[in-house]
């Protein structure tokens, strides 16, 4: 593949940037960058940057929450008008064992925990008319739910494969 041009710089061993995701104007790649600054790891968090890898901005960081856990964030998924960005993090509360889905704007202002609870919630994905977010729950299979969270409601049974939450066609579930 001589096509190929790299547009991030992850330079040192155990450093990786991870999990792109295009905007739906194919404008901006959202994903995951994780370093090492002065020998020490920074957790992963997401960064933003044009589609040729210009401008990349970093829209979360890291942070100690509630629990004692350090703020590191994986997996995010745009909303369909590019205005949110979803993505899983370790939750704001006591138990630092545990993922929640969380949502912010596209530029990384408000910042909003919208899953918690007694399990893992990981791999958001939005609908394609961007009123609904699906995310696995540990144990639990496929949920869907209100981009604010609410009206979580099991759409696949547990045993589904997490990894395949981006084949899935959202509207038709």
């Amino acid at each position: 593949m001589s096509n190929r041009t790299q547009i991030t710089n992850a330079g040192n061993v155990g450093e990786g940037d991870a999990w792109p995701a295009w905007s739906s104007d194919g404008s901006k790649i959202a994903f995951v960058g994780a370093t090492y600054i002065w020998g020490n790891a920074v957790p992963p968090e997401i960064y933003v940057m044009n589609a040729d890898g210009s401008n990349q901005i970093q829209l979360t960081y890291p942070s100690t929450l509630a629990s004692g856990a350090t703020f590191a964030a994986y997996n995010p998924a745009w909303s369909p008008d590019g205005t949110r960005i979803a993505f899983y993090a370790p939750p704001n509360t006591q138990n630092s064992l545990l993922w929640a889905i969380w949502v912010m704007n596209s530029d990384g202002s408000n910042l909003t925990q919208i899953t918690s609870g007694s399990f893992s919630d990981t791999e958001p994905n939005w609908s394609a008319d961007g009123k609904s977010i699906f995310f696995d729950r540990t144990n639990g299979g496929i949920w869907r739910m209100n981009p604010d969270g609410s009206s979580q409601t099991q759409v696949l049974g547990a045993g589904f494969e997490p990894n395949c939450l981006r084949c899935l066609r959202f509207d038709t579930l």
